[in-house]
């Protein structure tokens, strides 16, 4: 699993985790960082008694997300057994702390997830995690129902979204899918799910589900008093993809798409992108400008 995290002292690629083919064979625990300035590797947590408890296993499928100077690490399997454990290292300590684990042997309609991998997490307002779908090897869990963990509180609340939803232009109707090797992105207070593999075949359709902030803090601890559902987004991908990986850029409103599987099992490393916002007339003349200036034109 990769995060991309940007320090007062520069920025780094942030890798924990992973497994090689075949997958659970081996599976790396260490947390590393990639420093792009220096383009070298740094061990993060390299002074540590890897048999102390705190430590996250090694796992792949997980997820890792930035909430301030913490590093979350959300689920995950070591091959048979699936985690909804959450532990966090401190980027400024260098410091690991299990925040949260319970053991739930079954998907019934607790607040706290399953244990789970290829699943996705987002964060919102420096505060609250997202975690949408994913599965085990025997089930793949729906979209429908939304995780939130808080970082602050330290627990889970699950949010259940509405039955019926709707294309953009409100003229079909959906049920959000089963999914999981999808991705996300979120755009202010809209979550985009996009592509992944839904029963026996990828995806190339996009989702968007909308947080509305006036449902936090309070209506969040009082599920029923939500209302959020799910958007089909009326454009798909250029082609159906799973276990690719997806940004969004706010500074031009743009989300990036790379990479991915397709159902014969061909890898690609196509780039693909999408605007959710409308760009100002400011940010496309930099943009023509600085793609100006990469082919050496003078600029003014």
């Amino acid at each position: 699993m990769i995060y991309i995290y940007n320090l007062s002292l520069g920025k780094y690629i942030i890798v924990h985790g992973g497994s090689k083919l075949p997958f659970g064979t081996t599976i790396q625990q260490n947390l590393h960082a990639f420093d792009t300035e220096l383009s070298c590797w740094i061990k993060l947590d390299n002074h540590l008694d890897e048999k102390e408890d705190f430590i996250p296993e090694g796992v792949y499928g997980h997820s890792m997300v930035v909430v301030k100077d913490f590093l979350y690490i959300i689920g995950g399997t070591a091959g048979t057994q699936f985690f909804n454990s959450v532990h966090r290292f401190d980027l400024v300590e260098k410091k690991w702390e299990k925040v949260f684990e319970h053991i739930v042997m079954f998907n019934d309609e607790n607040d706290v997830p399953i244990g789970r991998y290829r699943h996705e997490c987002v964060t919102y307002m420096d505060r609250w995690i997202f975690m949408i779908a994913g599965g085990t090897s025997r089930e793949v869990f729906s979209s429908r129902r939304v995780f939130v963990f808080d970082t602050f509180f330290k627990n889970w609340i699950q949010v259940q979204t509405n039955k019926i939803q709707q294309d953009e232009l409100n003229i079909r109707q959906f049920q959000p899918p089963e999914v999981r090797c999808h991705s996300l992105a979120i755009d202010g207070a809209n979550i985009y799910m996009i592509g992944g593999f839904i029963g026996t075949k990828s995806s190339d359709s996009i989702w968007k589900l909308n947080i509305n902030p006036e449902n936090l803090p309070g209506k969040l601890y009082n599920p029923k008093k939500l209302d959020i559902y799910w958007v089909k987004v009326r454009h798909n991908l250029p082609k159906a993809i799973f276990f690719h990986d997806s940004v969004f850029d706010a500074e031009y409103g743009e989300i990036f798409v790379f990479g991915g599987n397709s159902d014969t099992g061909k890898r690609n490393n196509m780039l693909s992108r999408f605007r959710v916002q409308p760009a100002t007339l400011e940010k496309i003349s930099k943009k023509a400008r600085d793609r100006i200036c990469e082919k050496k034109i003078t600029c003014f």
